[in-house]
């Protein structure tokens, strides 16, 4: 099903469910974003629908709207709020290289992030 979406000009597939092959897949440098792999064979008794909105998880998607994808989840938006997408992704990068430079000079992600009352005293051992 990848080489199929593939030839015919996909960018990626999300699968709400399972997916197999993962090594031919990656083989393809197709993107595929399933919720997990499972080497038996797909049921093929029911299809969609093409154009209509689609429900992934707990995202709607529908006809037109950006999807950004990788390993560490799914995003979805459509696209005429890219500019504003954009800057509050940038935001976020720039806040986490604060942080980890921070952290880098010997600050603790629990005084950062003001979290340091949540941690018990430690004892002395003898």
């Amino acid at each position: 099903m990848s080489i199929s979406a593939q030839a015919r000009g996909l960018s990626g597939t999300l699968v709400d469910g399972p997916a197999r092959d993962p090594l031919e897949i990656a083989a393809l440098r197709y993107p595929v974003f399933a919720r997990s792999i499972f080497p038996r064979r797909a049921n093929k008794r029911e299809y969609g629908s093409i154009g209509e909105p689609i429900r992934w998880g707990n995202l709607t998607i529908n006809q037109g709207d950006i999807v950004v994808a990788d390993c560490n989840g799914v995003l979805t938006f459509p696209d005429n709020q890219l500019p504003r997408v954009l800057e509050q992704a940038l935001a976020v990068v720039r806040k986490e290289e604060e942080l980890k430079d921070a952290m880098r000079k010997g600050k603790s992600f629990f005084d950062l992030a003001s979290l340091s009352s949540l941690i018990p005293p430690t004892r002395n051992r003898v």
